[in-house]
């Protein structure tokens, strides 16, 4: 009789064993979150695009959570300090990094002395949204169309030069993916910033510069020309614009992206319900226009698509440092 009752609790104890398990894993994935104040670093300084973006989410994840979301500034070293603090910061879900993907594709070919791998020890989040770039000439060039440019450069091969914000800058290693599809033999010619690059090719200063749609106002008083956007799709504020594939220069794209990480070993439900929440924000009519003004194209996209998106960017602008030979200090 004994025996038949302890034969009996044997599966009753497993299935309460089950039951307290799966309960607690519950608990654990549905705890609190945040329990305090989020710090989320931008690796770049105060009034820049990716600032702009981290203020616009702090405010709303700030309103949703009922915790204060904090953006802090930590430019420096190319955007390496920032990122460095996130990576080496508790994997709790309240440190985030809000950055353009400079600091984390693009940093490793061009630092020897790196002190972190931005793409194993920052986890994703969420691309928040791309940056389309369009190509813009000097008004001054007898040109109205990209065709027409790529034989005006292959006609005066290292006669002209293309502007950027800086060597190893975004802007930097996109044209010369440029250079490496079309062949145009250009000449580097690096500015402090975007508004001294779009002055010189302004005044024919320099030939050509990469720059968000958000120039396009330039455009239409006819201080710039706009050849073509590198996007895979035309932009809703300049349909009549073509793609470069479009225009004759099949598949360049040159779109930077803003997104959101976290320290590597966050939890993968802390990382959804952070992506979750900044998609329902960011994804709003209002959202969608404020970031539209300033040159981005809303995305709020899900964990597995960013890390696709990482990994494949990775080894794209890897490539392309490497052969343009660009390294930094």
């Amino acid at each position: 009789m004994q025996h038949r009752k302890h034969h009996r609790l044997v599966p009753l104890l497993a299935a309460a064993f089950t039951l307290a398990l799966a309960s607690n894993t519950f608990a654990q994935s549905t705890a609190p979150y945040p329990t305090k104040p989020v710090r989320m670093v931008v690796p770049n300084g105060a009034g820049g695009p990716t600032d702009v973006v981290a203020r616009l989410l702090a405010q709303g994840l700030t309103e949703t959570w009922g915790q204060q979301v904090v953006v802090e500034n930590r430019p420096g070293a190319a955007g390496n300090l920032g990122t460095e603090a996130v990576a080496k910061a508790p994997a709790d879900g309240h440190t985030l990094l809000m950055s353009a993907s400079g600091p984390i594709v693009m940093a490793k070919p061009l630092f020897e002395k790196l002190a972190i791998d931005p793409t194993k020890d920052l986890v994703p989040i969420s691309l928040l949204a791309w940056i389309p770039l369009i190509i813009y000439v000097a008004p001054q060039l007898p040109v109205n169309n990209l065709a027409d440019f790529l034989r005006y450069t292959k006609e005066r091969p290292g006669k002209l030069n293309y502007a950027s914000t800086g060597p190893g800058s975004t802007t930097n290693i996109m044209t010369e993916l440029f250079k490496r599809q079309s062949g145009a033999d250009l000449v580097h010619v690096p500015y402090k910033a975007v508004p001294q690059a779009i002055a010189a090719v302004m005044t024919g200063e320099t030939a050509m510069f990469l720059d968000t749609t958000s120039t396009l106002s330039h455009v239409k008083t006819g201080k710039l020309k706009a050849l073509a956007i590198a996007s895979r799709a035309r932009f809703s504020g300049a349909p009549d614009l073509p793609t470069a594939t479009e225009a004759g220069l099949a598949g360049f794209t040159a779109e930077p992206w803003v997104g959101l990480l976290a320290p590597a070993g966050t939890p993968r439900e802390l990382r959804q319900k952070i992506q979750t929440d900044s998609a329902k924000y960011l994804l709003t009519p209002a959202m969608k226009a404020q970031l539209a003004a300033i040159g981005f194209d809303a995305v709020g996209g899900g964990i597995d698509a960013f890390a696709e998106v990482i990994a494949t960017e990775a080894v794209r602008w890897n490539t392309v440092v490497k052969a343009a030979g660009i390294k930094l200090e």
